[in-house]
């Protein structure tokens, strides 16, 4: 996981993965960062896999722990590691701060580049971008604007309408509604037809 900096590594990119999370799609995003992990190519990259407990607690963690895991298919849950993972407070420090069950820490080496592999609230949303780019990491993906626009369906579409897009006819129902009136609800959706 974790590699002494030395010429031969300095020459790689070192690449953390973010897999599990908070979300209802844990189980997926273990099962992506399985398949991330077994394609990478660890001749360019050094890797640093790090496992979010449905809580939110970060761990480092590994293949080996993911795919004994993601065997257990939808009911795959991350739940602990040995080292646990915090970020740097920016400032320019890419190191992330590796703290042990003795609390004894330790740096990782400097991160390159985050690759979230989260799906769903608290991945996709934007709220993890805004924490990497409040630790100055960079990451692959959207942005926090995007993100957060891209995971509301609504505001998405609101989006694409003001930029001039045509969208398909649509109807938002916010719970509140639902829960008042579920009968002028279907109508509503009724309404819109199928393609």
């Amino acid at each position: 996981m974790l590699h002494p900096t030395s010429d031969a590594h300095s020459k790689k990119a070192t690449v953390a993965l973010l897999a599990g999370g908070r979300s209802s799609e844990h189980p997926i995003s273990l099962i992506t960062a399985c398949g991330v992990l077994g394609s990478i190519d660890t001749d360019k990259f050094n890797v640093v896999m790090i496992g979010i407990t449905e809580d939110g607690r970060w761990y480092l963690t590994n293949l080996e722990e993911l795919s004994a895991l993601t065997a257990q298919g939808a009911s795959a849950r991350f739940t602990a590691g040995n080292q646990q993972v915090f970020l740097p407070l920016g400032g320019g420090d890419s190191r992330l701060r590796l703290v042990d069950e003795n609390n004894e820490m330790q740096y990782s080496e400097p991160i390159d580049v985050v690759f979230p592999l989260l799906h769903g609230p608290f991945g996709e949303d934007g709220t993890v971008q805004g924490l990497l780019e409040m630790a100055d990491l960079k990451y692959v993906g959207c942005g926090v604007a995007a993100s957060a626009i891209g995971m509301d369906k609504h505001f998405m579409k609101v989006a694409f309408e003001s930029a001039g897009l045509e969208v398909g006819p649509y109807e938002v129902v916010s719970k509140r509604q639902w829960d008042k009136d579920p009968q002028t609800v279907k109508e509503r959706i009724a309404n819109l037809g199928f393609p």
